[in-house]
């Protein structure tokens, strides 16, 4: 049965454990509150729009507040196969201002894609997932809305010889479903936390 942050009725995928030894679970929203709560920042700040448009496609919009800045997260499919792109800004920037960077980096990889499924583009992305990591399974990888097996994507990069595959490694697009536990002891840089 899943457990609703302690402020709403929302699902809770965010479980707080405090230095007293509670644990509060919290939503998103709530999580990212209470983060901002403990980093002495005003989350209102942090605040953005649910989607943004890039060259006429529209792309979910998420964020996870941290102790080192936001991660903003653009996407866009369906659930375990979407495209995926983050961006992490620093404090300093509203919500509002980081959408002007967020829609940059999509569009950096966007301006580039084909139609074509079976071709690498000038510039993009593959997504690494996993059905269920802890039984040892090999990734499969996220390759323009459809999974690809390693042998698959392998068989993928075989068509260009003489080409670099360069790459930056960037979070993907957590989850829903996912919960992470996070220790309040953490979450403020250089706090020290005895209980844990």
């Amino acid at each position: 049965m899943p457990q609703h942050c302690y402020l709403c009725e929302k699902e809770a995928h965010h479980h707080v454990k405090l230095k007293n030894g509670d644990v509060i679970d919290c939503c998103d929203e709530h999580y990212n509150r209470w983060i901002c709560e403990r980093l002495g920042l005003e989350y209102t700040r942090y605040v953005h729009p649910k989607t943004i448009n890039v060259f006429g496609e529209r792309f979910r919009v998420t964020m996870q507040v941290g102790p080192d800045g936001v991660m903003y997260y653009a996407s866009r499919g369906r659930k375990g196969v979407e495209e995926s792109y983050a961006l992490q800004l620093p404090f300093s920037m509203s919500g509002k201002e980081a959408m002007k960077y967020l829609r940059g980096r999509v569009s950096l990889t966007t301006m580039f894609a084909s139609d074509d499924k079976d071709e690498l583009d000038d510039a993009g992305t593959i997504g690494i997932e996993y059905d269920d990591a802890t039984e040892g399974e090999d990734p499969y990888f996220i390759f323009k809305g459809r999974k690809l097996s390693p042998d698959q994507l392998i068989e993928l990069l075989s068509f260009y010889p003489g080409y670099n595959l360069a790459y930056q490694l960037e979070p993907r697009v957590p989850d829903p479903d996912s919960h992470w536990i996070t220790y309040e002891g953490h979450v403020v840089p250089g706090e020290d936390d005895d209980d844990n």
